[in-house]
């Protein structure tokens, strides 16, 4: 029992310093995360919004999804897919997968 008692304080010390570690070491303010212009710069940037034409297609696939028709879904998709711009392409990509599988149920 002293044994158990004796490794589990030895976890909870180790445990308590592992916490209050220091992550960096270095005096110098550009080494450290907190100053990084282009992690900024990128967080700075307005995201541009899809073309009225692939959201219009999209809205439709979508539709036809929710409505069972997954053969014109898959269409429309891949339609959409054409057009899509790089941010959306991975939400095509996976309501089309997910009409292919519903067809065959």
């Amino acid at each position: 029992m002293k044994r158990i008692l004796l490794v589990l304080l030895l976890f909870s010390v180790g445990y308590g310093y592992a916490q209050n570690y220091p992550k960096y070491k270095t005096k110098r303010v550009k080494d450290t995360v907190f100053k990084q212009p282009e992690k900024i710069a990128e967080a700075k940037e307005v995201k541009k919004e899809p073309p009225a034409d692939f959201m219009a297609l999209y809205e439709k696939a979508r539709d036809f999804v929710r409505n069972k028709k997954f053969e014109e879904a898959i269409v429309v998709f891949t339609d959409a897919l054409a057009i899509a711009p790089p941010d959306w392409e991975s939400s095509v990509l996976f309501f089309r997968g997910n009409s292919y599988s519903l067809k065959e149920f």
